[in-house]
């Protein structure tokens, strides 16, 4: 297939999981395999904007990973919170909307 011919879409969605498992079969923590996943989604997200996607829905936590240990639960909050704020300028000189959607505490 011809480059030209490809067709771009203007939303992609990812949906992230598997990152614990990976870093346990890696033989590292839970907590690196999600750190690692975070700067694989870095990657993939400017990669997918650089080809002319416009939108990108990031299915990233689960009422369901509220049942996990309360250190991986607040690792997670607290990557998002971290990663968000070291980006934010970066994500702004790109025009870049970031949505939140979802409950504010665990269900549980």
């Amino acid at each position: 297939m011809n480059e030209n011919n490809i067709k771009i879409p203007n939303h992609v969605a990812i949906i992230l999981d598997g990152n614990g498992r990976w870093a346990k079969e890696k033989g590292l923590s839970r907590s690196q395999g999600h750190s690692a996943g975070f700067e694989n989604l870095k990657k993939l997200s400017e990669y997918v904007f650089s080809k002319g996607t416009t939108v990108l829905s990031v299915y990233a936590f689960s009422t369901e990973n509220f049942k996990r240990s309360k250190v991986e639960v607040d690792f997670l909050m607290n990557l998002f919170a971290a990663k968000f704020k070291e980006y934010y300028n970066h994500l702004k000189d790109k025009n870049i909307k970031i949505v939140f959607s979802g409950l504010k505490q665990s269900p549980l």
